[in-house]
């Protein structure tokens, strides 16, 4: 179930996601993705989010930062998630408020030297409404 670090009433898990047993996730009560969903392709997004992110009770919370670029300018990973991507996975299922959208590019002059013309960042507060 991968590494485990405890901190009074917070505990982080760092591991593979997809190996997580529904347990581990069964009261969990909030999340922070800041780069899982953009590191992995569209089909394991949705497997991602059908699966891994599936198995959270209702009331958890989270965050969810994103990138936003041409994704035909650049191969991933990181991938290029938009807001539409976004909710079409966690929506019906998560309440979703986008919280902020910032032009990053000409703080991230590596992603400027790959040939990227648009770089976002975004970041979502997410919050579980139902169970599928």
């Amino acid at each position: 179930q991968g590494t485990h670090h405890v901190a009074g009433p917070i505990e982080l898990s760092c591991g593979d996601a997809f190996g997580l047993a529904a347990v581990v996730l069964a009261d969990c009560a909030g999340m922070y993705d800041r780069a899982a969903l953009i590191a992995l392709p569209p089909e394991l997004r949705a497997r991602y989010a059908s699966g891994v992110l599936a198995q959270l009770p209702v009331g958890c919370r989270g965050l969810l930062v994103t990138l936003e670029y041409p994704q035909a300018q650049m191969a991933g990973p990181p991938f290029s998630v938009a807001e539409p991507e976004v909710q079409q996975l966690y929506a019906p299922h998560w309440q979703i408020q986008r919280l902020e959208r910032r032009d990053i590019l000409p703080h991230e002059p590596g992603f400027a030297a790959r040939g990227l013309s648009a770089l976002s960042t975004v970041v979502y507060q997410l919050e579980r409404t139902a169970r599928p």
